[in-house]
């Protein structure tokens, strides 16, 4: 479609500055992101795991529970396609566990932040209201 002269108008703004939504809603934002990585891998650190030999040595006992689970439910559902991606997934199921727990923890936390503020926001303007 070829560009017209005539039918152009540019947008005019105003000064100041308007209301955005997303300044009043609790948005995860990729920070967010990166700080829950780097309180998982604290997390793997304290209980030790560095890399893949010890995550193997310090979980063997969750990762067989999980591995036997997984497979469990996978040849339930797909059968042998099932029991072979359950025991992979079983693989990986205790470090998604901690990872899923951290960032529910700090999920749950910027969610009260967010609420104690709102509230004291409106305590504010109820109290200011009836003065």
């Amino acid at each position: 479609m070829a560009f017209r002269k005539s039918s152009y108008r540019p947008t005019r703004r105003s000064s100041g500055r308007k209301f955005h939504v997303a300044d009043a809603l609790p948005l995860w934002t990729p920070d967010h992101s990166e700080t829950a990585n780097l309180v998982f891998l604290a997390a793997l650190e304290r209980f030790g795991i560095t890399d893949l030999k010890s995550y193997w040595h310090k979980l063997r006992m969750v990762i067989v529970i999980s591995v036997i689970v997984c497979m469990l439910i996978g040849a339930s559902n797909y059968g042998l396609k099932g029991v072979i991606l359950g025991g992979l997934l079983g693989l990986a199921a205790p470090a998604v566990l901690i990872w899923l727990g951290v960032m529910l923890t700090m999920i749950v936390i910027y969610m009260a932040v967010w609420c104690a503020v709102w509230a004291v926001i409106w305590v504010v303007f109820w109290w200011l209201l009836h003065s």
